[in-house]
């Protein structure tokens, strides 16, 4: 019988850290702008903080799921990228660096 409490205790903690933790739609901007600064160098960094972020948050959406969030972010007419949040982490789904 404790043991099951235990479990339960686990669980409900882990399921409150994914929640609490699930990063919101300006921590993705701000993730989006740190990785183009990245790869495009430090003269890119201010271009990217007035243009390249009110670009990116207007052309995402997102569905929430509580635990996580998938964001999809449409910068071109072909050009997507789907990211997913979870536990103030982003993964990269699908990328435009990774298309060929």
């Amino acid at each position: 019988m404790k043991k099951r409490y235990l479990i339960g205790s686990i669980i409900g903690v882990l399921v409150l850290l994914l929640i609490v933790l699930n990063p919101g739609q300006d921590r993705y901007v701000a993730w989006v702008g740190e990785r183009l600064t990245e790869e495009k160098g430090i003269l890119m960094n201010i271009g990217v903080d007035y243009v390249a972020k009110p670009i990116i948050d207007t052309s995402t959406t997102k569905k929430d799921f509580f635990f996580f969030t998938v964001y999809h972010t449409n910068l071109l007419s072909d050009k997507d990228m789907i990211t997913l949040g979870i536990m103030n982490q982003f993964v990269p789904i699908k990328s435009i660096a990774y298309e060929k």
